[in-house]
């Protein structure tokens, strides 16, 4: 039963998860969360330790450091609706359920690394109670050890399917080393071969079995479609990168105006992680009613029409609609509309193979209008506009610095807004992969200073620096993640057009407040998109051709604004190539961190080998000869399944040794003996050990160990160990 000397063992589960949590990292910006993490783990396995010194229980123990820690998170995170501070009531239960929903909608919403708000910290910290209540019951109580890798891998294995098989090669690395050691601690020597066995299997396999897999951002309710349960945003440049497009929507309508479809509306930013606003529960609104677009004059005209949208392929809770919609029918379910955002999104159900029609309006504005409110309605709002104004604190000033070189000269804000955009439509390109191959892909303000340097990128990456730049001058902004217009495919007797959106046309784009008319779309991104009438110059004839041209009457599966993109880097040959490209570095980063575990694997091998040869060295050189023999004989005995006791005379373990082993072999080993025993009383400078002996006698101990047991005296040296433990338990 765990006793006193069971807290070498608690120490060792509290560094497994610990370097397990770290694996996290990619996900979550900053630090915090983790130490918080370890801190929550301490608490649950140090009541555990504490608590075994009071009690002959091997269950009690870890029952008692689980509901202290679970009391430290009432403390922590609930205080105000627990009694006394920490003692949970039915209240307390309807917080905690509250502050996991807001935890578990952040997720959704927030790109990676995501911001770990207090909904997210308290998940994170909840889960590590519980992963390590169990590491302590299987690594201290039970003394199962080779079962600890079950909660280390319940962290290890999260970023790997979020981020589709990528995972942090060190972290990985440390854990195994952790790992083996947990296994290696105190076990039997008719069990360490099998422990051994079952850490390279759980190692290799949870390494391997992932980069084998299809990409989880290709998978999931979509059925190989486009998944928005999580943050559109966060898959986008995967989605745009796929080498095959799946047919995302279609939708019909006889609107003139080319039809972006809203996904989410991004205005929140943190400097890392771009994320909506939640409304309050009176902004939500039902789809039979919804308000009239925010900041828009009911003087302002407006045309109206309506579209009937099929999706096919975006899973999800978002509902794609055009900005602004008044009224939306045909969908089932929880579904409310944000007031500021006029975006759609459900409680719970899924928008993959929706039918529904949205009645929508849109301005008909002029760019001569918007000079003249922006000269003269600029920092006149009817709304608090400074979360659209705001930028993160430290972001690099050369993002400012830029905006001001661009459009700080301009006379309105319209202006200001037209040379951003035209700006970068002419001065940058177009591409998928270069902020990959550069290594700044991303929305934040660290990837900004680069981008505005090598001009290469795509939407996300325009949409984002020109919000971004955009606030710097004064003018509200904020993001938008949807799709394109997409491809006509046909038209109606009652022109009704048919479009088809594909998974290529997901897109974000700026929308900049106008005050008056509300939140206006531009498009900063080169060959791509439309751009509005209210966004070209008067007398500029360079803006791209109209998507919306007369269509042919005959169904194409061409695009017909093939000549408004870009060049793209996905056609069969070339996405084969890049998918080819991407299984290699697949394939590099799989056997980087499988060199890395062998490399590992080898430590102790190497470590046995060097005391081995420095022993050798002491006998050539006479210093000590007599120990340095004899210990290293003691020590190979041991590694290889022999009890060899500190305490045992050299005669009776050399009459243990000689036991059944051949007369050639069995005479080296007495020979080494009797020259260690002339040794220890000879002179000094004298010595009766041979090299050449104790060379022999080693030898035939391996040559009458079985092959299986040779392996394990290798790879774990029960000499080596035996040592490091030693040190740990004093």
């Amino acid at each position: 039963m765990p006793g006193t000397s069971s807290w070498p063992d608690s120490l060792l589960g509290l560094l497994a998860l610990s370097v397990a949590l770290a694996a996290l990292h990619p996900l979550l910006s900053g630090i915090g969360w983790w130490i918080a993490g370890v801190f929550f783990a301490g608490i649950v396995m140090g009541v555990a330790a504490l608590a075994r010194l009071l009690l002959r229980s091997v269950i009690l123990p870890p029952l008692l450091g689980v509901a202290v820690g679970l009391l430290a998170v009432v403390g922590v995170f609930l205080r105000g609706q627990a009694l006394a501070g920490f003692v949970p009531t039915a209240r307390t239960f309807r917080a905690a359920g509250a502050l996991a929903d807001q935890g578990v909608r952040s997720i959704a919403e927030q790109a990676v690394p995501a911001e770990p708000v207090p909904g997210i910290l308290f998940l994170i910290v909840l889960g590590v109670v519980g992963l390590a209540f169990a590491m302590d019951l299987l690594v201290v109580a039970t003394r199962t050890r080779a079962l600890a890798a079950l909660p280390m891998l319940a962290l290890l294995m999260v970023p790997m399917l979020v981020l589709a098989g990528k995972s942090d090669a060190l972290v990985w690395i440390v854990a195994v080393l952790v790992y083996l050691v947990i296994l290696r601690r105190g076990a039997r020597p008719t069990s360490r071969l099998a422990t051994g066995g079952i850490a390279a299997v759980v190692v290799l396999g949870s390494l391997l079995i992932p980069n084998l897999l299809p990409p989880v951002a290709q998978t999931g309710g979509a059925s190989g479609g486009l998944e928005t349960r999580v943050n559109p945003l966060v898959s986008l440049g995967q989605d745009l990168r796929r080498g095959t497009a799946v047919t995302a929507l279609e939708y019909q309508t006889t609107s003139s105006e080319p039809m972006y479809l809203r996904l989410a509306t991004y205005d929140s930013f943190t400097g890392e992680t771009w994320s909506p606003t939640v409304p309050d529960e009176q902004d939500l609104r039902r789809l039979d009613g919804l308000p009239s677009a925010m900041g828009r004059s009911n003087e302002v005209p407006t045309n109206d029409d309506e579209v009937r949208i099929q999706v096919q392929r975006v899973g999800g809770q978002w509902a794609p609609v055009p900005y602004a919609a008044t009224s939306i029918r045909g969908l089932d379910g929880d579904w409310r509309a944000d007031a500021n955002g006029l975006t759609v999104r459900s409680g719970g159900a899924d928008i993959n193979g929706a039918r529904y029609t949205v009645d929508f309006e849109y301005p008909t504005v002029t760019p001569e209008e918007l000079v003249a409110t922006s000269d003269d309605g600029v920092g006149r709002y009817d709304f608090d506009v400074r979360p659209y104004l705001a930028t993160p604190s430290g972001m690099d000033a050369v993002i400012a610095q830029t905006a001001l070189e661009v459009a700080g000269d301009q006379p309105s804000a319209w202006d200001q807004a037209m040379a951003l955009q035209d700006w970068f439509r002419s001065d940058f390109t177009y591409s998928e992969e270069t902020p990959v191959d550069e290594d700044y892909d991303g929305s934040g303000v660290g990837v900004m200073p680069e981008f505005l340097e090598v001009k290469s990128g795509y939407c996300v990456h325009f949409a984002s620096t020109m919000t971004v730049m955009a606030r710097t001058l004064g003018i509200p902004a904020r993001m938008v993640v949807g799709f394109l217009p997409g491809d006509r495919v046909s038209t109606d007797e009652n022109d009704v057009v048919t479009y088809r959106t594909s998974s290529h046309e997901l897109h974000a784009w700026p929308e900049l407040y106008f005050e008056g008319y509300g939140w206006l779309r531009f498009e900063p991104t080169p060959s791509r998109g439309d751009i509005p009438a209210y966004a070209v110059r008067p007398g500029d004839d360079s803006a791209e051709t109209d998507p919306s041209a007369e269509p042919s009457d005959t169904p194409s599966s061409t695009p017909s604004d093939a000549a408004s993109r870009p060049a793209r880097d996905d056609t069969p040959a070339d996405s084969a190539a890049a998918q080819a490209q991407r299984s290699a570095e697949g394939a590099v980063q799989a056997a980087g961190i499988v060199l890395g575990v062998i490399l590992i694997v080898l430590v102790p091998f190497l470590v046995r080998r060097g005391i081995r040869l420095r022993r050798f060295s002491r006998i050539r050189r006479g210093r000590d000869p007599a120990q340095a023999a004899w210990t290293e004989l003691r020590d190979t005995a041991r590694d290889h399944g022999w009890d060899a006791l500190e305490t045992e005379s050299i005669e009776r373990l050399t009459a243990r040794l000689v036991d059944g082993m051949r007369d050639d072999e069995a005479q080296a080993v007495r020979r080494l003996a009797r020259g260690v025993e002339r040794t220890a009383y000879a002179r000094p400078d004298r010595s009766a050990v041979s090299v050449e002996d104790l060379d022999a006698a080693l030898h035939a101990i391996e040559r009458d160990t079985p092959a299986a047991l040779r392996v394990r005296a290798a790879l774990v040296p029960a000499s080596l160990f035996r040592r490091v433990l030693a040190v740990a338990d004093s």
